[in-house]
């Protein structure tokens, strides 16, 4: 679809910024956000390292790893190169947030836990952008129906035609009976 909607550049950049700052603040001083990975490397990373055993498990290195996705995905989002795949590293990046914050009685941690919250939901919107063109499923549910009805007109068109050759069958064998009835009345007349 024609150029860049403005409004899409603006927000798509804004809600970048957001997580480049805190990323590049992550990858330089990870001790200062461990807080925020230490549950996740506690509870996630042990039963993930069933399956990959080469996972790092200290929160600080989770906060580097966390703060590398903030920047690759928020720099993508905000360019808009690759920027579907940089909302989903970036709300990847938002678990270890969302378990640290979770839902509890203390207002600063709930209203830490719906700001990071937003920010997914907002990635989420943001990954699922297509802006403004029909999804793939969409375009292929569109595809299909306009497949069937070529096929129906096709369809139509043949039953026409076989009807058409029916009814000029019909009259060439009309003519042909009277062209031989005029012979037999001509062939009678002179004999």
């Amino acid at each position: 679809m024609g150029g860049m909607n403005p409004f899409r550049v603006a927000t798509r950049a804004m809600l970048a910024s957001y997580f480049v700052v805190n990323g590049v603040k992550a990858l330089k001083e990870p001790e200062e956000y461990a807080d925020e990975t230490q549950q996740f490397a506690e509870s996630v990373v042990p039963l993930a390292k069933n399956a990959v055993p080469q996972l790092p498990e200290t929160a600080s290195t989770w906060a580097m790893i966390r703060g590398g996705l903030q920047v690759v995905g928020g720099v993508a989002l905000a360019t808009g190169k690759g920027r579907r795949l940089g909302a989903l590293l970036l709300t990847t990046s938002m678990v270890p947030s969302l378990l640290a914050s979770g839902p509890t009685g203390d207002p600063d941690k709930r209203d830490d836990f719906l700001r990071n919250l937003a920010l997914t939901g907002a990635t989420l919107i943001a990954a699922g952008d297509l802006q403004g063109r029909p999804s793939v499923s969409y375009r292929l549910a569109e595809s299909r129906k306009r497949a069937e009805k070529r096929k129906q007109i096709a369809q139509k068109a043949s039953a026409r035609g076989k009807a058409r050759g029916k009814i000029q069958a019909n009259m060439r064998n009309k003519a042909r009976g009277a062209t031989k009835a005029a012979t037999k009345v001509g062939k009678n007349a002179t004999s």
